[in-house]
């Protein structure tokens, strides 16, 4: 639509807010891909018009920043609901993505540009902390959109979140308070943006499936504020940076050289903010937030990840539970519940099979990725998934490997991922290594001659604690109600009290079950 337009063009259609806020109005509402898609071009178009003074440059980009905030959160909500692979979330994510990119980008020419006092002039020089925040809030959701696909942060970003912190503080601005957004949505300090980058960057985003992923980050929103950044070390400051983006946010080690671009992040009073929160989320069952996040952050979801919000924000950082071993192993690999379910129902005993559902053919290899596991240990595997496969992949998603010569498949969960050169690194953890097929029904199914579901039981013995860990297909089965299992060479049926749900995946439920009463 826009392909007409002259660069010369572009500053005369611009060169008022009425004339701009003409273009803004025909912005698509309906479409908020298309809206985005809009807002994209004219922001190149403002980039590339060398003819806009630093101050008009700025107010253009505030103005597009505000008119798209509707946009960006309903395409954010339609995005989280799609399937991962999904033809349209793909489209979805490279529209925020390059959205975001441009954005920031122009908020980054402004800010080299404010380097030369020269084109500074007097209305704009008490506005550039506001151009830090929204520079800085950008390139947070930049970071955002990434890791929702589990891609890699440019590099780039350390550098370009201290440039903007830098033309903050040469204005002694670093603390100023920002005026709202449009919609009254809080925009805080330069320092209080920072923050919010630098938290939910700690907080491990990569160890999170999507959904978790955003609300990480809307409580990141709500506690990192509380935190404070310092120039010169104390005490109580476990996280550092370099504002010249040499090194990226860090925890502080008492070797570490400091230098006049080195800022440090106390984290104190956000980790007590968000203990407080888990304790009455615990106490209430509800989670008394400052934003509502959707129907699907139900309480539970909430707490498990404030429960990751304090692994990476707290005074001790994780440790494994036990050694790796490099490794360069060759392992196959299927992904998804119904299809590691059709592994272990291939490789049961013929009994079971031929007693309670068509016997499994074998394993068809082609069907199968080929990843490389590059670290092992007792509980879990680092692997290398190679360019092009394993698109649909997430945290949560659950997972079957094995080498070629090895006759059963560890069934494992995906715990982490991260992108580089466009392979992806994940991170599993190995459920176990003897899994076999179950058949399930409820007592009131079974009384009613229900057919009983396949279902993964990790293992045919007891765990410690008595419980028996059983994969069912997702919302199939409740906490509450007690269920007939079939399991074994030679079908026998126990009859298995809840005692409580593991975890959810996408689209299994990890179930514990202890022993009530054998079933002859």
């Amino acid at each position: 639509m826009l392909q007409w337009l002259k660069r010369d063009h572009v500053a005369q259609a611009l060169a008022t807010d009425r004339s701009a806020q003409k273009i803004i109005d025909g912005f698509s509402y309906v479409d908020p891909c298309k809206a985005l898609e809009e807002a994209h071009t004219w922001l190149g178009s403002i980039a590339e018009t060398a003819s806009f003074k630093l101050q008009r440059r700025y107010e253009l980009l505030e103005l597009l920043d505000g008119a798209t905030l509707e946009s960006n959160t309903r395409l954010l909500v339609q995005y989280l609901e799609l399937p991962p692979g999904d033809a349209q979330s793909e489209r979805f994510w490279q529209v925020a993505t390059d959205f975001w990119k441009r954005l920031g980008g122009g908020y980054l020419q402004c800010a080299r540009q404010a380097a030369n006092a020269e084109m500074v002039t007097s209305a704009l020089k008490p506005r550039l902390p506001r151009l830090a925040a929204l520079g800085l809030r950008a390139l947070r959701l930049q970071m955002k959109w990434a890791l929702l696909r589990y891609a890699a942060v440019r590099n780039e970003l350390w550098g370009e979140c201290g440039r903007f912190l830098m033309l903050a503080e040469a204005q002694n601005g670093a603390l100023t308070p920002s005026a709202p957004l449009a919609g009254n949505r809080v925009l805080g300090s330069p320092y209080q943006e920072m923050l919010k980058l630098m938290l939910f960057w700690q907080a491990m985003p990569s160890g999170l499936s999507p959904f978790d992923q955003h609300v990480a980050e809307q409580l990141v929103v709500q506690l990192a504020p509380k935190a404070a950044c310092h120039r010169q070390l104390a005490q109580e400051c476990d996280f550092f940076f370099d504002v010249d983006g040499v090194r990226p946010l860090a925890r502080w080690a008492p070797n570490a050289q400091i230098t006049a671009a080195t800022r440090f992040i106390d984290a104190t009073a956000s980790c007590e903010a968000l203990r407080e929160l888990y304790t009455a989320a615990s106490r209430a069952q509800t989670v008394p937030l400052e934003r509502y996040l959707g129907p699907a952050a139900e309480p539970y979801v909430v707490k498990r990840v404030l429960r990751h919000l304090w692994v990476g924000w707290g005074k001790t950082p994780p440790q494994r539970a036990s050694r790796r071993l490099k490794a360069n192993n060759s392992m196959l690999a299927v992904y998804g519940f119904d299809a590691v379910l059709g592994l272990i129902m291939g490789q049961s005993a013929p009994a079971l099979s031929l007693a309670l559902a068509p016997a499994a053919g074998e394993v068809d290899l082609a069907r199968t990725d080929r990843w490389v596991a590059s670290d092992i240990s007792a509980t879990g595997l680092g692997v290398v998934v190679p360019q092009g496969k394993g698109q649909m992949l997430c945290v949560g998603q659950l997972v079957a490997l094995r080498t070629e010569r090895e006759p059963t498949w560890r069934i494992g969960i995906v715990r982490r991922v991260s992108g580089l050169q466009r392979q992806h690194h994940l991170g599993i953890q190995v459920l176990s290594q003897r899994a076999l097929p179950v058949y399930l029904r409820t007592l009131t199914g079974a009384r009613q001659g229900r057919a009983p579901v396949a279902g993964i039981l990790l293992s045919d013995t007891p765990s410690a604690s008595g419980s028996f860990h059983i994969l069912a297909r997702r919302d199939l089965f409740g906490t509450s109600e007690a269920i007939e299992a079939v399991f074994g060479a030679q079908p026998s049926a126990l009859t298995l009290e809840p005692a409580g749900e593991a975890e959810s995946g996408q689209d299994f439920d990890w179930l514990r079950y202890k022993l009530a009463t054998v079933v002859h």
